[in-house]
């Protein structure tokens, strides 16, 4: 048997519960306070099952918000691009960390109610719903991943209520608009840079990948983003 039953007062036990990942110490349970000695038996027979069928978690006792910053670092931002990485990095630290009400509850401690709230209390900021999806998609892959890691026996956010996205009438410029906007630019170092994202519709990755060597300014054309820049090149050329 991995554990044993005593008496000191009431009954208690005491099980083996594996090593430490990180210092290899042998690590054990003790839970006393039970009346009778086969309440203890039965306690402690559970949990030696839970070990034997690899289902046994010992509940972290470590903050959310310490969880997240390891998870983030040491598993989640090497699995996206940089760009990503750092707009979720943002939306983490502010709304995850430092404008959260369970930030320093300890991970295991967190329900999905908590949860739920904190969702109402960004609707009632009046954040976009889209924001808080992305807030819902972090969280379920950060406790997600607690779960594979045996901090926590249970996800909380897979039963949660994230409200869902409004799509919101996109405002477009008017001609006189757009004329308005590039003359007040003019001289300013992203000139060029607005006049493209303007007239090509490219995206800002698109923009920010584009290079001098994507430009054949002889020919007036370009092999990047199709006939649109092509069409800006010879226009302005």
């Amino acid at each position: 048997m991995k554990g044993t039953v005593k008496k000191r007062g009431t009954w208690s036990y005491i099980v083996d519960i594996g090593r430490d990942p990180i210092t290899g110490k042998r690590r054990q349970k003790t839970k006393s306070g039970f009346p009778r000695r086969k309440d203890a038996e039965d306690a402690l027979r559970k949990i030696i099952n839970e070990l034997d069928e690899d289902r046994f978690v010992e509940p972290s006792k470590e903050s959310f918000s310490s969880y997240m910053e390891f998870w983030f670092t040491s598993h989640y931002q090497k699995r996206i691009t940089e760009t990503t990485a750092s707009s979720r990095k943002y939306l983490m630290d502010k709304h995850l960390i430092r404008e959260n009400p369970f930030a320093n509850k300890p991970l295991s401690k967190i329900t999905t109610e908590d949860i739920d709230v904190f969702y109402n209390l960004k609707l009632d900021e009046e954040y976009r719903t889209s924001t808080i999806r992305k807030l819902h998609q972090l969280l379920n892959q950060a406790f997600g991943q607690a779960v594979k890691w045996k901090k926590i026996s249970f996800n909380p956010v897979i039963n949660a209520d994230p409200p869902s996205v409004k799509k919101e009438e996109m405002q477009i410029w008017s001609f006189d608009e757009i004329d308005l906007f590039l003359n007040q630019c003019k001289g300013e170092r992203h000139y060029l840079t607005f006049l493209i994202a303007i007239y090509t519709g490219m995206r800002k990755g698109e923009l920010l990948g584009l290079k001098w060597s994507d430009i054949d300014l002889e020919k007036k054309s370009s092999g990047y983003n199709g006939p649109f820049l092509t069409f800006l090149i010879k226009g302005i050329v």
